[in-house]
């Protein structure tokens, strides 16, 4: 999901270094999706790859494409897949509407998920009107959650803790690529006792495009020093795991309030009820 406030570029993300870095990683992507549309390829990429799953704790059987056994970080979304803030935003959003004499809009966060503020922006005015007030819609926003959060703290979903600490100790390189502003981030982070896991925090507010495009997740594996063929990326929404695949990425879904249709199932792992059952799934290839 995102927050209040993201979207403008920062000056460290849109550095020279930056530029250089994530473009070659861009590079690698596209050689990547290439070699994975092509039968038969022998790249490393598909070296000791298998196209079927079976996640415990499932009911069926998983499809997915080819996976890489010497994976070497782990990119987390934020919002609905570490914390259980996509139903907050749900109740901002009804508020918003009522304040705005539009009824609860709630529903709006389905439409924008994974969208960044100037995305979000234009998805509102697409539903609403070209002429659609999103300065207010995002005051009325402001003001809602930091009531809620000045009550409530960061509910964490269920096996976070287990999977990071299981990440940690096996070496894996860890960040966040969230849509929601690099401040809000850390923060819930920082409420979460988490912060200290992860090597880089790349916010919605340190790239120009937001997902479902791959920019994100570029700049997170860049962080990281990592190829982002060797990264998995786990991600609760369409677009999140869009711009995980098209990076480059191994996306895993661990769906919150969306599930998976089949403009993602060729290509994920899972879908896993939780973080727990991710790190399960991790612990069994060993």
């Amino acid at each position: 999901m995102l927050s209040f406030g993201a979207g403008a570029m920062s000056t460290t993300a849109s550095s020279t270094a930056w530029r250089l870095t994530t473009s070659a990683w861009r590079s690698s992507a596209a050689t990547a999706g290439s070699a994975r549309r092509t039968t038969g390829a022998s790249s490393a990429i598909t070296a000791r790859a298998s196209p079927i799953l079976m996640r415990r704790g499932a009911s069926s059987w998983t499809t997915a494409s080819p996976w890489r056994l010497d994976m070497k970080a782990c990119i987390f979304d934020m919002d609905g897949l570490m914390f259980d803030t996509e139903r907050v935003f749900v109740l901002a959003w009804d508020y918003v509407g009522v304040q705005m004499g539009l009824g609860k809009t709630g529903y709006m966060v389905m439409k924008t998920m994974g969208s960044n503020t100037e995305g979000c922006n234009r998805i509102w005015r697409e539903e609403f009107g070209a002429d659609f007030d999103v300065a207010a819609m995002w005051n009325h926003t402001r003001d809602f959650l930091e009531g809620y959060y000045s009550q409530h703290t960061v509910t964490p979903k269920k096996g976070l803790y287990e999977l990071l600490a299981y990440l940690k100790e096996q070496g894996y390189k860890l960040a966040v690529a969230s849509s929601t502003k690099r401040e809000k981030v850390e923060q819930h982070l920082a409420s979460a006792d988490v912060r200290h896991y992860f090597d880089a925090v790349i916010g919605g507010d340190m790239v120009e495009k937001s997902k479902p495009e791959p920019d994100i997740y570029l700049t997170a594996a860049a962080a990281l020093g990592v190829p982002p063929v060797e990264c998995y990326a786990l991600e609760d929404s369409r677009n999140g795991l869009l711009s995980a695949h098209r990076a480059g990425c191994k996306a895993i879904h661990v769906p919150d309030l969306w599930q998976p249709d089949d403009t993602v199932k060729p290509f994920i792992l899972g879908p896993f009820d939780s973080l727990l059952d991710v790190r399960d799934w991790l612990v069994s290839r060993q």
